[in-house]
C-alpha cells in the first residue's frame, strides 16, 4: 500500500477486522465513520496520515461481508441518532449491487490518495441529499 495506506490508527489484521465486524453486528460498536483526509501525494510521502474515504467507504465496508442493513445502520442512521440530527432532509441512496473499480483520478475530492486504487468493490453511494438538495448523483449501473 505504500504511503497510501499510512493511517493512524494503522490498518489492522484480518483477525482484528473480523472481531470489529462481529462487534458491530452484535451492537457492541454503534457506528462506522471515516476521517476523510485529502492529502496530496507529496504530503503522503512525507508521512501524512489518512486517505480518501468518502467514495470508497460503502464498498469497502460491504466487502467485509456485512449485510446492507447493518452497513446502513452503522454508516448512516446510527451516527445521525448519536448527533441528534433529523434524517428528514438528509439521506443517501446506496446500490449494494453496483460493482465498480476504484479510480482515484475520478474522485470528487481534492485528495486522490487511496490504498484501494484499482480494486473492484461492490456497493456504492448513488445519491446524497443534504438539506433537501441533491449533492451527489450517479447513474445506477452494474459492471
Amino acid at each position: 500500500m505504500g504511503p497510501h495506506g499510512n493511517v493512524n490508527p494503522p490498518l489492522r489484521s484480518p483477525d482484528d477486522r473480523d472481531a470489529l465486524c462481529e462487534a458491530l453486528v452484535e451492537g457492541v460498536i454503534d457506528a462506522i465513520a471515516t476521517d476523510h483526509a485529502p492529502h496530496d501525494l507529496a504530503a503522503k510521502e512525507g508521512g501524512a496520515n489518512g486517505f480518501h474515504g468518502f467514495e470508497t467507504a460503502v464498498g469497502v465496508v460491504l466487502g467485509l461481508g456485512l449485510d446492507g442493513r447493518t452497513v446502513y445502520r452503522a454508516c448512516v442512521s446510527r451516527p445521525r441518532e448519536i448527533v441528534s440530527q433529523s434524517l428528514e432532509d438528509e439521506w443517501i441512496l446506496i446500490d449494494p449491487h453496483a460493482e465498480w473499480r476504484v479510480e482515484a483520478a475520478s474522485f470528487r475530492s481534492r485528495g486522490k490518495n487511496t490504498p484501494f486504487q484499482g480494486r473492484r468493490l461492490r456497493g456504492r453511494v448513488i445519491m446524497t441529499v443534504c438539506r433537501g438538495q441533491v449533492v451527489t448523483e450517479r447513474v445506477m449501473q452494474h459492471a
